[in-house]
């Protein structure tokens, strides 16, 4: 097949989808198959025929969506709605036919480095406010737990007391953590700003 050829098959094969604003990629993807295949030497109709068609087709199919996809093998497979076992390929189906999300969108959820910096002062604030008005058993007790991310089960294996023992504290704890809280907060709002001229 000649170059004139190629193309008039190509053209007839993207008329198929019916899509004009897809037409000429279709129509290139099929050109550049064949001209790939012809460079190989592989010059019988019927194969230049069918890899065009099936370049048509993967472009079509694969290739335009956002999310690009192999065009082999198991993760070929798990682009159709099929049902496919594995949580990867779930959440491959999940990001491939998903709502997507904008960059603006996606960027206005992540905190700034104020927002950042903001709540690490008031953990190192929660934290002073703890460690100078808690005896030291109950600071032990919210230091594994908030601090060292302990569950209560394993902060009562330590402390060698009942789980409920270790939730009925804590709850007491928080709650004289949260009346200081509200008094500092109380006191800072009797405070006048300051201003500069």
């Amino acid at each position: 097949m000649n170059n004139d050829d190629i193309i008039k098959m190509c053209r007839s094969l993207a008329r198929k989808y019916n899509d004009p604003q897809e037409y000429d990629d279709l129509v290139s993807e099929g050109v550049i198959k064949c001209l790939e295949l012809r460079a190989e030497g592989k010059t019988n109709g019927a194969i230049l025929h069918k890899s065009a068609a099936v370049a048509m087709n993967e472009y079509y199919n694969i290739k335009r969506a956002i999310v690009h996809v192999p065009v082999q093998g198991k993760a070929k497979s798990m682009t159709a709605d099929d049902d496919v076992d594995g949580w990867t390929a779930t959440a491959l189906q999940q990001a491939l036919y998903g709502d997507s999300v904008e960059y603006e969108e996606y960027m206005s959820q992540v905190p700034s480095t104020e927002d950042l910096y903001e709540h690490k002062e008031w953990l190192a604030y929660v934290q002073s406010l703890a460690v100078s008005n808690l005896n030291a058993d109950d600071w032990k007790l919210m230091k594994m737990r908030f601090w060292e991310d302990m569950t209560q089960q394993e902060v009562s294996e330590v402390l060698q007391i009942s789980r409920q023992a270790v939730t009925k504290r804590e709850k007491a704890v928080l709650s004289k953590l949260h009346r200081l809280l509200e008094l500092e907060k109380s006191t800072y709002k009797q405070v006048s700003p300051l201003r500069i001229t």
